[in-house]
Order: structure tokens, then sequence, then C-alpha cells
């Protein structure tokens, strides 16, 4: 399939037009996969998998940053509580006595 780019046209609608015509002429058969070089306008970086594996290992890296932030925050939460309940405890131990 030879690529032939319009700038006047949008590009989906360049790579549809072709796919069909291919279709059409046999190029592309059913349960087929398409060549690397054809589905890719030319100066298509080859590799934009190691940019989205980065992307979402740093997304994971930042849930997993929040969680445990999340998780910090609660043990906190929970000692304060308990603080609170020992004073509390101890006042009406001593008012007790």
């Amino acid at each position: 399939m030879a690529q032939h780019w319009d700038d006047n046209q949008p590009i989906y609608w360049q790579l549809r037009e072709q796919t069909v015509s291919a279709i059409l002429d046999g190029t592309l058969k059913e349960d087929k996969a398409i060549e690397r070089g054809v589905a890719r306008p030319a100066g298509f970086d080859e590799d934009v998998e190691p940019v989205r594996s980065k992307f979402m290992q740093d997304a994971q890296d930042k849930a997993r940053e929040r969680h445990e932030a999340a998780m910090r925050l609660q043990a906190q939460q929970r000692a304060i509580e308990a603080r609170k309940k020992a004073k509390a405890k101890a006042k009406a131990a001593e008012f007790a006595a």
C-alpha cells in the first residue's frame, strides 16, 4: 500500500481510504495482521511502547505514593484517637478515685 499523504485532508480519512483500497484490491486479507510500515505514516516514531510503559510506570508510582501517604495519615489518626481515649480514661479514673 503506497502512502501518499494530502495535507488538506484529515489523516484518519486518508488511512481509511487506503485501507479500504487495500482490502478491495486484495493487499489486505481477512485475519492477517497489518504490516508495521503499512499502518503508520512516514516519520511516525517506531516505538511508542516505551513511552507508554514509562507513563504507566509513573502513574503506578504516583498511585503507590498516594496510597502510602493515605495509610500514614490513617495510622496517625488512629494514634491520635488512642491518645484521646487514654486521656479520657485517665481523667475518668482520676475523678472516680
